[in-house]
Parts: structure tokens; C-alpha cells; sequence
């Protein structure tokens, strides 16, 4: 049997130096030069860990963290993805009778409300959880810093983080000036809650939550992309684009190496 054939048990995440060898038993990701890979997968192995310690003993394997990892899993569009829930943020001082009145529509559902302001209001949404917290945009970015240690990711966050955006895909933010914005932190503007149509608005966050890796640069090239989380908003507040990769990210893909301090 061909290396190829061993997909429920190894994901091969081919990127442009390097594969990305995921095996699924032990929860490990390799990265292997895309020559040696090539050299070896008509070769035949029984066995999936006859597999991995061939490459180990060749000295072509460089383990980077241990984890739960699955295969990849495509996920069809339906209608009801755009009714998937999200979590809403408000600002205080924002009009929460408005936001009540918007977001008790149906057309987007709100599993949760995160409250940016020092006293908790009441309920805004019937039978929606409140919690208060702080703004804190140093967390977003430490959570961009991409060093080769990685998180355990399990078959749920996989999945998600190729077909959504690991952060704007699964919350929607109002702040106090009534404009509508993919998170509390973003200066991308949806819309005025006040002034524009609801379902516009809603039409808008929905693009931006589908933004995956796959849609950025750099990093749509990469193996590793549906790991990292990403923050849209920290290239922006850099100098770059929508779409500019994660300044904070220290692996280069098309060199295959880990950049230095």
C-alpha cells in the first residue's frame, strides 16, 4: 500500500517546501521536504508506525508539538450556515434597546453576549448569558505568534478554522457609536446599525466570517495554516492589506525553516 493510501490514519498538508505529515494515532505533525516525500511514496509500508520511524531513522522528520489532529473533512454550504450562533459584543454606551430590537429578528442567532464596560446591564436578549470583561488587544496578539509550538487542536477547531475565520467567524461587535464591526477590536466598519439595513449588514459579516487561511497571503501557501489563529485585524494595524499575512508568524513556507530572533 502507497504512503497516499494511509488517509485515515496521516494527512499529508503539502505546502511549497515542505509537507506537513499529521499522524492521527499519536496526535504528532512532521514536517518532511517535499523532494523526500516524493522520493518515497511509491515505497510500501504495512504498517502506519513502520511508516513514521522509516522517515525518523532517514532523519527527515522534524517534530514540532504533539496535539489530536484529523483528517481532513470538507464541510458543504448550506442555508443554515449563515444562522450558525455567534457571540455578540457590546460596547458601553451603545443603544441596547436598538441592539435588542436588531438582534431579536431571527436573522442572525446570538449565543452569548460579552459586555465591554464597567456595570453589567440587565438582560438584552431573552435567555442570553451575559458576561463583562475588558478590552485587552495584547491577547490577540499573543495568540497570533506562530513559533512552532502549537496548541493542541482537536477535530472541532480543525474543521472550523477551514471553513471560518478562528476569530471574526464566530463573533459580530457593536460598539457605542451604533457601528456594526466583525469584533470589538476591528476597524473595519459593517455597517450603522441605526442608519443601514439589517440584512446587509449581516450579508457583509458573513464574508468576512468565511475568510480563512486560504484567502491570505502568504499563508494560503502554507501547511500549516489551519492551525494558527488568526486575527485579521493585526496585519491592518501594521501597514497591511485585509488580507496581508500575520506579521507575528515566524515560519516561511516557500524557504521551509522557522526565522531567528
Amino acid at each position: 500500500m502507497a504512503i497516499f493510501e494511509f488517509h485515515q490514519f496521516v494527512i499529508f498538508e503539502k505546502g511549497p517546501v515542505n509537507t506537513a505529515i499529521i499522524d492521527l494515532l499519536q496526535g504528532d505533525i512532521y514536517l518532511v521536504p517535499n523532494e523526500d516525500v516524493e522520493k518515497f511514496k511509491n515505497k510500501a509500508y504495512n504498517k502506519l508506525p513502520g511508516f513514521i520511524d522509516f522517515f525518523k531513522k532517514e532523519k527527515l522528520l522534524i517534530e514540532i508539538e504533539k496535539g489530536y489532529w484529523i483528517p481532513r473533512i470538507e464541510l458543504n454550504e448550506t442555508s443554515s450556515e449563515k444562522h450558525k450562533p455567534i457571540t455578540l459584543e457590546i460596547k458601553e454606551g451603545a443603544d441596547l434597546n436598538l441592539i435588542k430590537i436588531k438582534f431579536s429578528t431571527g436573522i442572525i442567532t446570538v449565543k452569548g453576549i460579552l459586555f465591554y464596560g464597567e456595570q453589567l446591564p440587565g438582560e438584552i436578549l431573552p435567555g442570553v448569558p451575559i458576561i463583562k470583561t475588558g478590552e485587552n488587544f495584547s491577547n490577540c496578539i499573543d495568540k497570533c505568534k506562530v513559533t512552532g509550538k502549537f496548541d493542541k487542536i482537536d477535530e472541532i477547531h480543525y474543521l472550523y478554522n477551514m471553513n471560518y475565520n478562528s476569530c471574526w467567524g464566530n463573533r459580530i461587535a457593536v460598539t457605542k457609536d451604533g457601528t456594526v464591526r466583525p469584533c470589538i477590536y476591528s476597524e473595519v466598519i459593517l455597517g450603522d446599525l441605526l442608519k443601514d439595513n439589517f440584512h446587509e449588514i449581516i450579508d457583509k459579516h458573513y464574508q468576512l466570517r468565511k475568510m480563512t487561511k486560504d484567502q491570505v497571503e502568504t499563508c494560503k501557501d502554507c501547511e500549516l495554516r489551519y492551525v494558527c489563529f488568526d486575527c485579521r485585524e493585526i496585519p491592518q494595524r501594521t501597514g497591511g492589506a485585509l488580507n496581508s499575512p500575520n506579521p507575528h508568524c515566524r515560519y516561511n513556507p516557500y524557504k521551509g525553516g522557522w526565522l531567528c530572533d
